[in-house]
């Protein structure tokens, strides 16, 4: 390779483009203000035809991976096994999510035990209080053609009966057993299931196999009650007025304290996280503004700079406006994640607008039209880096399969490109029209023309010297026949850049410090390393909401005290399968027991198979084992005709400590009045003999009777009534206390699964998916992204070697920020992986600036041309680092895991990324740099310039603006 700098064609038409796209903004700056302004109003008009109604909230649908194997099986499911609320529901045999209302119950007094009477009467006049609540019907959700509808007219019902929690029946026809926990667990010996409805347990478990196992009770501190309505209109609107009853009576009990939560709790926790924003963003404005007009302010009134950071805030905001505007017009999806990024965008804008200003300040041409001919032949390639760079990384994040990333990296980068769009118009034509002001003197507020401090002073000799004040608000240490290129840089040093060049700089040119800044490095990147080892996958449920909120609360009560009771897992079949065969049968009883002979079955309820119970009602009613497929099948509507004796008062209200022959009388004649037109004579009169000879069998066929309408739902009979089409069966899970466990649940259900031809699938597997797809999608985008900016890099940046430091840098920068989030307490989910790989654009930007700005740098040795890239872009750089932290810090306050996490992702990569861009990279540059000869750099640069002059007339502003 040649020794001499090669500044490359695509770099140097940049220069040249660039060059006369300013001058002719320097001319015309209107025209480029007002075309900027009609295209920003005239795409802003897409936000009147679709506003924030449009917000996506249903965190399932934004989290879940498109095409991910467990909505596939949802569908599947759904379409075998369909559930009908008004007829055919159970809680455990849920597919899609349905609407309910969860209560946890607790004492008021802390130091009192939830086993009391007076607890239990207090719930079951809760209870009472649901029940009686009455809501209004609407025109569009008439009900029973009344005016008026209770709990009872919207509930889910299984044979006609709203669904009762198990705790209630418990209280109301077991409360003496209850009370002293005297009844076997997790499931009652008449087959009601209570593992999800006492919390806080401490039991021992004595396992005699891996579906034989006794759990003993010992204490109980608290309860959970769950009310399942129909999904409807009418539904959702009962889950609001619950609400109100709750909160109500939890203001007014003295005995319990009630946390609770909907099935749209989630979904309206979100949709507030979305409405605070409306508070956090115009004070993140106001704090960007301070500090960026206190960065260009002056106490010269003509050299400072007020108006153009007026006019780059504008030009973001007119950014946000035109890109949400845009997006709207098209009616791409808004999403919670997506009201982050004006947050983002914030920062970028006005990062841009720093460079731009900089680089006009530097500029030694006299006239303004050159000034900003040359500014923009420097700064805007360095703009047009980082827009392409942070497009990119934008544009790869729309690769992840989550539907909330993809929304947060479209609107991302559609802002991005429109801020460019905006800083390269309205903001260039404000910074022209300000240097015109300035090339009057004129003052920046009253535009009124400034005496030089000079003039000032000798016109004032022969009188008196002017005061301190007048000298500071209305004189100017400007010349009044403007500047020459020797001055114009010593009098417009502003004190950053004075500190820049007198002691950091030379600094870091001291071997010394470079030693001790590379141990720090190789220290930070060990330290973060080892916290990339340990960074976890997914989000809590909890995590989702508003903080300090009741259904928060909730969540979290739900965690400490019901994590024994993990999800209930569904395994299905759409293989017909010979379930009378014993070889049939035996397979199935082996893959029931591996599914329980692990760590996430610790007690049950044990597994729910209705094979089971349909074979044990063969052998009660025929007095076999086994049977062929015609008598299998033939018995099998009998066996559902059950659920009448389960309907039947009488049924419901047997003594079973004092069965008589009166009992059974009265029992026999009521069935067979109620039920006899499901059952023939002769069933009935061989299943009351059993149970004269033995009356317990009666116990065993009431639970039964109570089982069988749930069990309807398990299986599929074909039109020919010969073949079972699909068939599923249930695996309760426990202790699910960790992401981890939940995931490891999963993937260990599921292989155990698809080894016999089965499918694993509970509604919470679409979550899970998402952790198992966070990582991989994570490392993939990171992989693409850090190619396209080695691509981008070495066609923008002068030299190979150049263009490697910075792809080094960004990997160094994605490491340090990953790193970092473990010790933060950040996992890895859908909101950290969209911040990461956006990330990757912000961690060019400073890079960038600084390796360009070294590469077109004057200077005799890699320590001087370093020098003079950390005194030209340096504090431009630090400018923009600091309004991207204050831009997103408001959100640290902010009470949402989701915008508090992308908060703290966006802080940890621009602190990592301003640290190797002002620290890092110039040690590293000074050192390893590529070698160049920066005299030839600085003529070429000056030749450059001076093929670039257009020949137009010269303009005076020294009168007008």
């Amino acid at each position: 390779m040649s020794s001499r700098l090669d500044l490359g064609c695509i770099n140097a038409s940049f220069r040249r483009l660039f060059y006369q796209y300013g001058r002719l903004v320097g001319r015309r700056p209107w025209l480029f203000i007002i075309t900027c302004l009609l295209i920003c109003a005239l795409l802003g008009l897409g936000l009147l035809r679709n506003g924030l109604e449009r917000t996506s909230i249903d965190i399932e649908y934004l989290s879940a991976p498109r095409n991910s194997r467990s909505l596939q099986e949802r569908n599947e499911l759904e379409r075998l096994f369909p559930i009908i609320e008004s007829t055919a529901f159970a809680p455990s045999r849920i597919v899609p999510p349905s609407a309910f209302v969860n209560v946890i119950i607790e004492p008021r007094d802390p130091s009192t035990s939830v086993l009391t009477n007076a607890t239990l009467d207090e719930i079951l006049r809760l209870d009472e209080t649901i029940r009686k609540g009455r809501l209004e019907s609407k025109d569009n959700e008439p009900i029973n053609n009344s005016s008026t509808y209770t709990y009872d007219d919207v509930c889910s019902r299984l044979q006609r009966k709203c669904y009762e929690d198990p705790l209630l029946i418990m209280i109301r026809q077991r409360r003496d057993q209850f009370l002293a926990l005297n009844f076997s667990f997790p499931t009652t010996t008449d087959g009601l299931t209570l593992a999800y409805s006492l919390g806080g347990i401490e039991y021992t478990v004595t396992t005699h196999s891996p579906r034989n196992r006794t759990v003993v009770l010992h204490s109980v501190k608290s309860f959970l009650i769950r009310y399942f309505v129909q999904t409807t209109p009418a539904g959702h609107r009962w889950e609001d007025l619950m609400e109100k009853i709750l909160k109500d009576f939890n203001a007014k009990s003295d005995v319990l304290t009630l946390y609770w939560a909907t099935s749209q709790s989630v979904n309206e926790g979100t949709d507030e996280n979305v409405k605070q924003l409306s508070f956090y963003f115009p004070v993140a404005t106001v704090i960007v503004a301070a500090f960026t007009t206190l960065s260009l302010f002056a106490f010269d009134p003509v050299l400072t700079k007020v108006w153009v950071s007026t006019m780059g805030l504008t030009a973001v905001g007119l950014s946000l406006v035109a890109a949400f505007g845009f997006l709207a017009a098209v009616n791409f999806e808004l999403t919670i994640m997506v009201f982050a990024v004006p947050f983002l965008i914030l920062g970028i804008g006005v990062d841009n607008m720093f460079i731009m200003a900089q680089a006009f300040r530097l500029s030694r041409k006299r006239s303004v039209e050159e000034r900003m001919g040359e500014a923009m032949s420097e700064a805007a390639v360095s703009i047009t880096i980082t827009t392409l760079t942070d497009i990119l990384a934008f544009g790869i994040s729309a690769l992840t399969p989550f539907r909330g990333a993809l929304a947060f990296a479209v609107y991302a980068s559609v802002s991005v490109l429109f801020v460019y769009f905006t800083q390269v118009t309205f903001c260039a034509g404000g910074i022209v029209l300000d240097g015109r002001r300035e090339h009057a003197n004129r003052h920046w507020l009253t535009l009124r023309r400034l005496p030089s401090k000079s003039s000032s002073s000798s016109s004032s000799s022969s009188d008196q010297t002017p005061s301190q004040a007048y000298s500071l608000c209305c004189t100017t240490k400007r010349p009044q026949r403007g500047y020459s290129e020797s001055t114009r840089a010593k009098d417009e040093e502003i004190f950053p850049v004075h500190v820049l060049k007198k002691y950091y700089t030379p600094l870091l040119k001291k071997p010394i410090v470079k030693a001790i800044l590379g141990v720090v490095y190789c220290a930070l990147i060990a330290a973060t390393l080892y916290g990339c080892t340990q960074l976890r996958e997914g989000t809590d449920i909890s995590q989702l909401l508003m903080d300090d909120t009741t259904e928060s609360e909730y969540f979290t009560e739900q965690l400490e005290h019901f994590s024994h009771a993990g999800p209930i897992v569904q395994v299905y079949t759409k293989r017909r399968l010979a379930y009378w065969e014993p070889s049939v049968q035996g397979q199935l009883n082996d893959l029931l027991d591996e599914f329980v002979d692990n760590d996430f079955v610790t007690f049950g309820p044990m597994p729910l198979l209705w094979l089971d119970y349909y074979r044990l009602f063969l052998r009660f009613l025929l007095d076999v084992d086994q049977v062929n497929q015609t008598t299998f099948m033939e018995y099998l509507p009998t066996f559902l005709n059950l659920t009448c004796l389960a309907r039947m008062e009488t049924g419901q209200n047997v003594d079973f400590e004092q069965i008589t022959i009166f009992t059974l009388i009265n029992l026999y004649e009521d069935f067979q009045a109620d039920c006899g037109s499901s059952f023939n004579q002769a069933i009935i009169d061989q299943t009351f003999q059993r149970i004269i000879n033995d009356p317990n069998e009666l116990r065993d066929l009431l639970a039964l009777s109570r089982l069988v309408g749930e069990l309807a739902l398990d299986f599929v009979v074909s039109d020919d009534g010969q073949w079972i089409e699909a068939s599923r069966f249930f695996v309760p899970t426990n202790d699910i206390t960790t992401l981890e466990r939940e995931k490891n649940m999963m993937t260990t259900f599921r292989r155990l699964a698809d080894g016999s031809n089965f499918t694993a699938y509970h509604l919470l597997f679409p979550y899970f998916d998402s952790y198992l797809s966070a990582l991989p999608t994570t490392l993939q985008n990171i992989g693409i992204a850090v190619g396209a900016m080695t691509l981008i890099s070495l066609l923008m940046i002068p030299h190979p070697a150049a263009a490697l430091l910075i792809v080094l840098n960004i990997v160094s920068i994605d490491v340090v920020a990953i790193g970092l989030m473990v010790f933060t307490g950040i996992t890895l989910n859908i909101v950290s992986m969209s911040s990461i790989v956006i990330c990757i654009g912000i961690a060019v930007d400073y890079c960038a600036h600084v390796t360009y700005a070294f590469m077109v740098s004057p200077g005799k040795s890699k320590n001087d041309r370093m020098e003079n890239a950390i005194v030209n872009i340096g504090w431009p750089v630090m400018q923009g680092a600091c309004t991207s932290i204050l831009s997103v810090s408001v959100l640290t306050t902010a009470p949402s895991y989701i915008y508090r996490t992308i908060c703290t992702t966006l802080l940890l990569v621009i602190v990592a990324a301003a640290l190797h861009g002002l620290v890092f990279l110039p040690v590293l540059l000074s050192v390893v740099g590529p070698k160049s000869h920066p005299d030839e750099v600085h003529d070429a640069r000056k030749k450059d310039r001076d093929a670039m002059v257009f020949k137009i007339p010269p303009v005076s502003y020294e009168t007008s603006l």
